[in-house]
């Protein structure tokens, strides 16, 4: 929330400063739609600050429902030996910052559109699709982490079906935006990333 409200003070300013050389009618056109994309785009910011928060809290646990996903419906996909929680632990933990340094570079670019007001009304569409890839991908990592493919591997079979990824991603956002159900939306979509990742596994 901070931080939302730091951005709101800059943006105030900065926003102020380059349109106010335009005729009145078309400033208040402007100002009330980069006010709107500025609005929207914080709503998105704190969905996504909100999942990644609660995927690092919950991944251990994410990662074991995937488990019990996958021998209830692939019983022959997983590697033979198991391991417990706190032997997992460490190693969920460290996927999850592989993660993080994968999702960085994207996030520093839907900064940068919104930090300078040309590329501002740019920004949205690009956070969008950047917010659902990043979502695609952390709900169906859980599967793939368990069957030992590397992060790299999994994102490389991913872009081979582009449409259906974002796809889901889509719809795990949209429902993580629905007060209540988002508390039950993540264990839905390790479940749904389980089912995705064999449906694409099964291409290759």
């Amino acid at each position: 929330i901070g931080f939302i409200v730091f951005l709101a003070t800059y943006f105030s300013n900065y926003l102020h400063t380059f349109i106010q050389s335009y005729p009145a009618w078309l400033t208040a056109i402007l100002g009330w739609l980069f006010w709107f994309i500025f609005w929207t785009a914080g709503f998105l910011i704190t969905t996504l600050s909100f999942t990644i928060l609660t995927n690092v809290i919950g991944s251990p646990f994410y990662g074991l429902l995937a488990e019990k996903t996958q021998l209830q419906l692939y019983p022959i996909s997983l590697p033979a030996t198991t391991f417990s929680f706190w032997k997992i632990l460490p190693h969920t933990l460290a996927r999850e910052a592989l993660k993080l340094i994968y999702f960085a570079p994207w996030l520093l670019l839907c900064l940068v559109l919104f930090i300078f007001p040309p590329t501002f009304p740019l920004a949205p569409l690009v956070w969008w699709l950047v917010l659902v890839w990043i979502s695609a991908i952390q709900y169906i990592d859980y599967t793939a982490d368990n069957q030992q493919v590397s992060l790299k591997e999994m994102i490389k079979h991913l872009k081979k079906s582009p449409f259906i990824t974002l796809g889901f991603g889509t719809a795990v956002i949209f429902a993580m935006t629905i007060p209540g159900a988002n508390l039950i939306v993540p264990p839905a979509a390790v479940v749904g990333g389980t089912l995705l990742w064999h449906s694409l596994a099964s291409k290759k």
